[in-house]
């Protein structure tokens, strides 16, 4: 009964994992617009971008060895939209220079990957890929937990990027589930550590309130309260004259 509900479950999965894979990289999108309106790349995760990049290309080549669809749409598409996040930021930024060097030293270290996968036996291939995401998503986890050392020193969770936050948790879990499912530990474990990173920032946001955009909306409300009450004590003092 079980195994007969199974393949169902792997189906409802696959398409969870595209569908808040999708929603991952669209929570960029907010500072790529913001970037590209004000242009100014101040705060913006581009080393970030560049190992989800580098993620990608290489679960792209794990998933087209194992021969997963899924896996091939997704890290596809994947690239696609963060080598766009990464063309904004290069033309946005001031100066070219050193953001050209990093996303060359990338490309070089990808090149070094996969000319290294060239000469391992082929019963060896699969899993040195395997090893490879596991290191460099793990990477991806580790990177934002320098948020969690600003956020308790400054007691504030202004640093904190929610909608990459929320996206980034929804989607770690559904593939750490999606990876269990298939039996795969080198879907699952890489999202352990961006899991428990995401963990302990969800309590420091109970701990020390929203990010700024809800205390902007707060100020707002604030000032618009102060303007009102200035326009009241002007009219009566108007009214006493």
């Amino acid at each position: 009964m079980v195994m007969d509900f199974l393949p169902d479950l792997i189906t409802i999965v696959e398409w969870a994992t595209l569908i808040l894979a999708f929603v991952m990289m669209a929570s960029g999108l907010p500072i790529c617009l913001n970037m590209y309106r004000n242009k100014s790349t101040a705060n913006v995760p581009y080393l970030l971008f560049l190992v989800v990049e580098f993620v990608c290309n290489l679960g792209l080549q794990y998933a087209i060895a194992v021969g997963n669809t899924t896996l091939i749409i997704l890290n596809a598409v994947s690239a696609i939209v963060w080598g766009t996040y990464i063309g904004v930021y290069i033309l946005v930024s001031k100066s070219k220079s050193k953001p050209l060097a990093m996303l060359f030293s990338v490309v070089g270290l990808f090149c070094a990957h996969i000319y290294y996968l060239t000469t391992v036996p082929s019963n060896e291939y699969l899993p040195t890929i395997g090893k490879y995401m596991m290191v460099w998503c793990t990477s991806i986890g580790i990177i934002p937990a320098g948020e969690i050392y600003t956020i308790i020193q400054e007691k504030s969770t202004n640093c904190c990027n929610m909608s990459m936050m929320i996206g980034g948790t929804l989607n770690a879990s559904v593939m750490c589930f999606y990876g269990y499912l298939m039996n795969d530990i080198y879907i699952s474990l890489p999202t352990v550590p961006g899991l428990l990173v995401n963990f302990i920032k969800i309590i420091l946001i109970f701990r020390y309130g929203l990010p700024s955009g809800q205390s902007d909306i707060n100020q707002i409300s604030k000032d618009a309260d102060d303007k009102v009450h200035n326009g009241k004590t002007g009219e009566t003092l108007r009214r006493r004259k």
